[in-house]
């Protein structure tokens, strides 16, 4: 048998990276990206009541022909870059065993960090009541974590106050979404009855008749440089459900969508004035955009949903 030192390598063991990641970032499944073609423009808005308004459409060889009413406003989106870069020193390159990849490293590192920006945009928007009406939010008088709460008439609700003809998704912070999946409402959906079992996301979707449940799991850093690490969750203590549909247009009613000018962009450049003798590299990422709530009445917040 082998002696373990003779499995792996010494050196390759020490230069392995051991590298953390949000799980999942849900910003772009509620504000899902479309490209436009200029960094800042229009997009139209129509009214919402002359969708619904029925217009005598009987006609006979005589009567005039009723005329249906359309009528839109403007609103407008002005994409911004956000940008970041990582040095990587040529001696880190030359001297990386397998599986050390560094520029790769530096790349996904400077992405991921553009995309948790995205993601604590995202979640300040749709997570935010000051950002809907009266009519489109609600905050359960029972919170969901008491025992003789309503969630599931609280979510029915919700998903009858959205408007829209394209599938109605969800997305929940993950404090609240745990409680949903051990509410007894639930459980006696699906006739669990043993200690301690829980509803998985794809069940709760299904119950709901969503298209999908996305949970917010990602966590940003609160402390200071400097100081003793401290995390907190971006998506908070709520639950939005929003009407989208499955190819992105701006044609059709979604609640949001992120405006992109470009494509996210990687560029590298030599920086010979970093990295010891020899330089290094700099690894850029640029992404322009505009996070814009196009169709408040396509979604409904509940807000506040635990004590």
């Amino acid at each position: 048998m082998a002696e373990l030192n003779q499995l792996f390598s010494p050196q390759t063991l020490q230069d392995v990276s051991i590298q953390y990641r949000n799980a999942q970032y849900i910003g772009a499944q509620i504000f899902p990206i479309i490209k436009v073609p200029k960094p800042a423009g229009r997009f139209f808005k129509y009214g919402q009541a002359d969708f619904f308004t029925y217009v005598n459409d009987l006609a006979d060889h005589r009567s005039n022909v009723q005329e249906v009413e359309v009528n839109y406003e403007t609103e407008s989106y002005a994409t911004e870059f956000h940008s970041n870069f990582s040095f990587v020193s040529n001696d880190e390159i030359e001297a990386a065993d397998v599986p050390l990849a560094p520029l790769i490293d530096a790349t996904n590192r400077a992405t991921d960090n553009v995309m948790l920006g995205h993601e604590i945009r995202s979640a300040l928007i749709a997570f935010d009541p000051a950002n809907f009406t009266t009519s489109q939010k609600d905050s359960p008088a029972t919170k969901w974590d008491a025992a003789n709460s309503t969630p599931v008439q609280n979510i029915l609700a919700a998903i009858d106050g959205t408007f829209g003809n394209d599938p109605v998704y969800g997305a929940i912070g993950l404090d609240a979404y745990r409680i949903l999946q051990s509410h007894p409402d639930i459980l006696e959906a699906f006739h669990f009855v043993s200690s301690g079992a829980v509803a998985s996301r794809q069940q709760i979707a299904q119950f709901f008749g969503l298209k999908d449940l996305f949970v917010g799991e990602s966590r940003k850093m609160t402390a200071s440089k400097g100081q003793t690490p401290s995390y907190s969750r971006i998506w908070g203590d709520a639950m939005l459900l929003f009407r989208r549909p499955d190819a992105p247009s701006p044609r059709s009613a979604s609640f949001g969508y992120t405006f992109a000018w470009r494509d996210r962009e990687v560029f590298t450049q030599p920086n010979l004035m970093r990295g010891g003798g020899s330089g290094g590299v700099d690894v850029k990422v640029s992404f322009a955009y505009d996070i814009k709530v196009a169709a408040e009445p396509a979604a409904f917040l509940l807000h506040d949903v635990l004590t």
